[in-house]
């Protein structure tokens, strides 16, 4: 074995494809670090307009394979041949995702699992957990879709959530749609959990 071949033999990668945009890590020996030797986002909007007509943005979703064209160059390139690729809100609710998870499948060459929302929140957990110790509190993970949160005791998660409060749908969504996210946002607050975790005041 080469030199080059094994300077990159234990190299893993993931792509993160969100509502918002699409990044890839790629960690050196992410058991041993979980500091990433390559960090590269590109701001796609996929969910641009997704309260408003329940698809992919066109342009974000054209835009965001073309991203992924450069990815798989990139993992091809320095021969990463261990990744994984996952999806969150936008994919989660666009009625026209499949068709793009195909397009996209197809580039990457790697099937691309689409998280929950309560699995997303307990991702944004446990990657806390993992860079600090003995976590206590809540973890919140604002993305372009949604918000995740995790209530974490002694670094065991004990309840998540994920609520429809992306930074996408904040900004770019109807104004006569935001009552309804505000409704949405006091329902999912009286969770119990919520309401006893304390305040910073």
């Amino acid at each position: 074995m080469i030199a080059r071949e094994r300077d990159f033999i234990n190299k893993e990668a993931i792509i993160d494809l969100g509502s918002n945009s699409i990044r890839m890590l790629i960690y050196d020996n992410i058991l041993n670090s979980q500091i990433p030797v390559f960090n590269e986002k590109a701001v796609c909007q996929l969910g641009k307009n997704l309260d408003r007509t329940g698809k992919l943005d066109p342009k974000g979703a054209e835009f965001a394979l073309t991203v992924l064209k450069r990815f798989k160059q990139i993992l091809s390139n320095l021969k990463v041949k261990k990744y994984k690729a996952i999806g969150t809100a936008a994919l989660r609710e666009a009625t026209d995702a499949k068709e793009f998870i195909i397009k996209a499948q197809k580039i990457i060459k790697k099937k691309i699992v689409i998280l929950s929302g309560n699995k997303e929140a307990e991702n944004s957990a446990l990657g806390v957990i993992i860079g600090f110790q003995k976590v206590n509190g809540l973890v919140a993970d604002l993305g372009g879709g949604s918000l995740e949160l995790a209530r974490v005791e002694k670094n065991i998660i004990h309840e998540k959530i994920s609520l429809p409060l992306g930074v996408l749908r904040l900004f770019n969504q109807p104004k006569r749609n935001k009552n309804k996210d505000r409704k949405s946002t006091r329902l999912n607050s009286s969770h119990e959990w919520i309401s006893r975790m304390p305040s910073s005041a």
